[in-house]
């Protein structure tokens, strides 16, 4: 798995509510190529749980386009998936996490963001949304990754070889289910709400 290049000093640092579920050792900042994103502001290590979807529950049955996606929160580009019909927001940093196809973190519990590997300060802090998610949304990936899938989406397009990469890190209520792979996803965007 590879990572983005580290940021450039010139990004411009940011700050806002955190949650008491945050570590310090992450940081929110404003790039000119992906908007916000996390980056470690410190060495983190393989394992540490870095911020979590602690906020509240959204039920939204049989599709996420029930999900309302107005400024400023824009709730169901933002939440994670948590199970059939049910998604959580987070209170802290945890929904300005970007996608990667070759990320450096994943979710353990269900709700955190944890590292995979070791990361080095300055690295931005990424997370492959196929790993909670299993259900309607879909966009463009633009991670620019080697491995760039091309889209991002559910979990049931996420090919054998990065679910087994992606062991421990993966969603146990997508895991718990043993949904089969159904090939590469071809999807357009949904349109803007």
């Amino acid at each position: 798995m590879s990572d983005r290049p580290p940021h450039s000093a010139s990004a411009l640092k940011t700050t806002i509510h955190w949650s008491h579920d945050d570590s310090p050792k992450v940081g929110l900042i404003l790039t000119s190529t992906h908007g916000l994103a996390l980056i470690a502001s410190q060495t983190i290590l393989a394992g540490e749980k870095l911020m979590a979807f602690d906020g509240p529950l959204h039920e939204w049955g049989r599709t996420t386009l029930n999900l309302p996606n107005t400024p400023p929160y824009y709730l169901r580009d933002h939440c994670v998936q948590i199970d059939e019909g049910l998604s959580r927001d987070s209170t802290g940093l945890a929904r300005y996490a970007n996608h990667c196809c070759e990320p450096n973190c994943g979710i353990t519990d269900l709700i955190w963001i944890t590292a995979m590997r070791d990361i080095a300060p300055g690295t931005e802090l990424t997370w492959d949304y196929a790993m909670t998610e299993d259900n309607d949304w879909f966009m463009h990936c633009s991670c620019g990754t080697p491995g760039c899938r091309g889209v991002i989406a559910g979990y049931r397009f996420l090919p054998p070889e990065r679910r087994a990469a992606y062991e421990g890190f993966l969603s146990d209520w997508l895991t718990a289910s043993h949904r089969p792979y159904i090939g590469p996803a071809t999807a357009t965007p949904l349109p803007a709400a």
